[in-house]
């Protein structure tokens, strides 16, 4: 019986941690897609812009060319950083909700333990 009890607090502990890796995976993936939907954006604006600047003179182009290939580098390693930054404190935050869920679950089994010793010790 007590077993019983145990295996399903254990079983609930359980599915709680998978719902909130997956919540927490769902989000980290549609923060990646966003982001690159953003860049898809960038890069489409800079294609256009492209066209535009190939109508001009053949000196302006290549200066044009020059400063939007280096402007679409910034962007790119703009969004690069913020990719990183957004996967590094995801993953600090699933490292620290896991680390305060073991906390609490051993909490939790510890303070079942004892109520169940008392209640032998009772007997």
């Amino acid at each position: 019986e007590l077993a019983d009890e145990l295996s399903r607090e254990y079983d609930l502990h359980n599915t709680r941690l998978l719902k909130l890796k997956m919540t927490l995976i769902q989000e980290e993936e549609a923060l990646k897609k966003s982001q690159a939907k953003d860049t898809a954006t960038l890069i489409n604006e800079h294609e256009a812009a492209m066209a535009k600047v190939k109508l001009t003179m053949t000196s302006k182009l290549q200066l044009s060319k020059q400063a939007m290939l280096t402007q679409k580098n910034q962007i790119e390693q703009r969004h690069r950083t913020s990719l990183g930054k957004i996967d590094k404190d995801l993953s600090e935050k699933k490292e620290l909700w896991e680390k305060d869920y073991a906390i609490m679950s051993e909490n939790r089994i510890a303070e079942r333990n004892e109520q169940n010793r008392k209640i032998l010790m009772q007997r």
